[in-house]
């Protein structure tokens, strides 16, 4: 601003046009520069602070949906745990109820053949199906981390 009063003062003794600056006017024009500067200063801050702003929300959503697939990857971690010890237990009782088809007391006839065909079959019918439940599961999961990445990508474009 100091500047801007030294322009002016050189500027003030214009009498070959027959008028003069007074030192108020002087001032006057100094202090309306003055403002002016301080008013795009301030608009170019606030537009830095908006700026600001939009990129603290744009991570604070990418967080939000890293923390969200972080937790359904656990979730599926701890599906899939679930499942294969529901397995392990079927696998185990499969084998003890087929060890006991066999008819010891009968020669001839030592398997229950009828009996093993049909242990198998349930045992392939619930393997099938925990197999279609962790198949699912999974898909679940992945299209949600697709959707959350996508996302994430999107915003990041922006």
């Amino acid at each position: 601003m100091a500047q801007i009063a030294k322009t002016e003062a050189k500027k003030a003794p214009d009498t070959a046009k027959g008028g003069t600056v007074t030192v108020t006017e002087l001032r006057q024009r100094a202090a309306d520069q003055g403002a002016d500067v301080v008013h795009e200063a301030a608009e170019r801050a606030e537009g830095m602070a908006h700026r600001g702003a939009r990129t603290l929300q744009t991570m604070a959503g990418a967080v939000g949906e890293a923390q969200s697939s972080a937790k359904g990857t656990i979730g599926f971690g701890r599906e899939f745990i679930d499942l294969a010890n529901e397995q392990t237990r079927y696998n185990l009782a499969t084998l003890k109820a087929l060890t006991g088809t066999v008819n010891w007391g009968r020669a001839a006839k030592a398997v229950e053949w009828d009996q093993v065909f049909q242990i198998q079959g349930e045992y392939l019918r619930a393997s099938l199906e925990r197999t279609a439940r962790l198949t699912q599961r999974y898909l679940e999961l992945g299209q949600v981390v697709t959707t959350s990445a996508v996302s994430a990508a999107q915003r990041q474009a922006r």
